[in-house]
């Protein structure tokens, strides 16, 4: 009960900065003259994202600015976007066992809920009984694509640590990853590119798999964005295993788990992860089991 009497209090004291910012809003001319309260909320969110691997406080205060800014706005897609992105990182940087699958289902809600704000999106949604499908992806517009990215990350990291339970995902978020991919020519992502490779690495035995197409994307997503070593931790995990072999993962493994993360730069929170994670499974590889899954 009094876990939900502080829900209920955070609620009404976020509904009452809100408040406060619109009348301050109101008052100071803002929306003539400069940042809006929701502008305001972001910027503050944006600044303590980028320094989230100083610390789990440092993040979830970006998820406390990203929430004011939604009980602003609570439609608007740069806002779900960010609250998206920011659960993910927390997710992969700090949760462990079952907060980690919550926060990256937290982060998919975000982004299907903006995915959902696109009319054109939603109408092919309605059309074919709520199913996501190529036509209602290839509707998203610009504003909307950050928001589909943070939806294939949150969904195939939840596919990775529930395993086969989670493997029926994998037809929805594949259709995610096409359709994003075919925006490349305008808008390259490793995100999408990355995506389409996932959705056939994590396919269950003994469905069928094609390794070599899926090497080929996972290694064009990682020349689009070569400072990201959960790519690399992927890459050594879920391929040069079933490549190459055991002994080849273990090289690629031992070589990322020695490597010393750098304390800044926009990817340094999840190189840390990165590095962690490729330790447990180094400790996992006699096992056979590269999954990743923890209890």
């Amino acid at each position: 009960m009094r876990s939900g009497e502080n829900r209920a209090a955070l609620s009404l004291a976020r509904g009452a900065i809100a408040l406060v910012l619109l009348c301050l809003g109101g008052c100071l001319g803002w929306r003539d003259k400069g940042p809006t309260p929701v502008e305001l909320a972001l910027a503050t969110g944006d600044e303590r994202f980028d320094r989230r691997a100083e610390g789990l406080d440092t993040l979830n205060s970006a998820i406390e600015a990203y929430l004011d800014a939604q009980a602003l706005e609570p439609e608007r897609p740069t806002v779900l976007a960010r609250l998206a992105r920011a659960y993910n990182a927390r997710a992969i940087g700090y949760a462990e066992g079952d907060d980690r699958a919550r926060d990256h289902l937290q982060a998919r809600e975000f982004a299907y809920r903006c995915m959902l704000l696109n009319s054109g999106y939603a109408a092919r949604l309605d059309g074919r009984g709520g199913q996501v499908n190529q036509k209602a992806v290839m509707q998203l517009t610009p504003p909307f694509w950050p928001c589909a990215e943070e939806a294939l990350v949150a969904g195939l990291r939840w596919v990775e640590l529930r395993g086969v339970a989670g493997a029926v995902e994998l037809e929805e978020l594949s259709v995610i990853a096409a359709g994003l991919q075919r925006r490349q020519d305008t808008r390259p992502s490793w995100t999408a590119t990355w995506g389409v490779s996932m959705a056939t690495l994590l396919r269950p035995q003994p469905l069928s798999r094609d390794l070599t197409a899926a090497a080929e994307r996972l290694r064009a997503a990682r020349a689009l964005e070569p400072g990201l070593w959960l790519l690399e931790l992927d890459e050594a995990r879920l391929l040069i295993h079933q490549e190459q072999g055991v002994e080849a993962a273990r090289t690629a493994l031992q070589a990322l788990a020695e490597r010393a993360p750098p304390r800044d730069g926009p990817w340094a929170l999840e190189n840390a992860a990165a590095r962690r994670k490729a330790e447990e499974a180094l400790l996992s590889l006699d096992e056979g089991d590269l999954s990743g899954r923890r209890p």
